[in-house]
């Protein structure tokens, strides 16, 4: 799929189809996260993949209110190793390891569409608990949970707000003019 299309096609999906998902897939997506840019090629992601439907309708409970989650034919929670990242940049490595571990998501979720899957970005969870039920070591941060499976709503394209109401030239608040020789120098 075109990079551009498969952005703007990908939606936040929260009802699946009870439909097998092959793991190959799960694999691909899981490829896709780790090739993901990372701060002095870090890598401060590491995944727990979840097939079993006992622990998706735990993991559901931990989400405040989002059945969904144990609706999907798999989890993936995706966590970071901050205070590593944290050693190596210091007060930015906070920052760093945060930007690390979205772009592996946002990769992740980009190659869930192109492979005709649904997810949604799960943020909201209750961390501690969650860490107890997985067993994630101390050093680990939960930053996502991605419940995939097959698609079983459309959802229409939400609305976006104007580039040019968004981006400014040099300094805040210097208008967006498409015809760069007409900007004000």
């Amino acid at each position: 799929m075109e990079v551009i299309k498969c952005i703007k096609e990908r939606r936040s999906i929260r009802h699946f189809l009870n439909k097998k998902v092959e793991f190959n897939l799960i694999e691909q997506i899981l490829e896709a996260g780790i090739w993901a840019p990372s701060s002095g090629n870090i890598q401060n992601w590491s995944f727990i993949v979840i097939d079993s439907n006992k622990e998706k309708e735990r993991i559901a409970k931990l989400c405040y209110g989002k059945p969904f989650v144990a609706k999907a034919q798999y989890l993936i929670i995706v966590l970071a190793e901050v205070k590593r990242v944290e050693g190596l940049y210091g007060e930015l490595g906070k920052r760093f390891a945060v930007q690390n571990v979205s772009a592996c998501i946002e990769n992740m979720l980009l190659r869930i569409h192109d492979l005709g899957l649904a997810s949604c970005w799960v943020g909201r969870f209750k961390e501690e608990e969650l860490k107890d039920l997985l067993n994630v070591p101390e050093n680990l941060e939960i930053h996502a949970i991605l419940p995939i499976g097959y698609a079983g709503e459309k959802v229409p394209a939400p609305p976006r707000k104007k580039l040019k109401t968004k981006v400014f030239f040099n300094k805040w608040g210097e208008k967006w003019v498409k015809d760069v020789e007409k900007r004000v120098r």
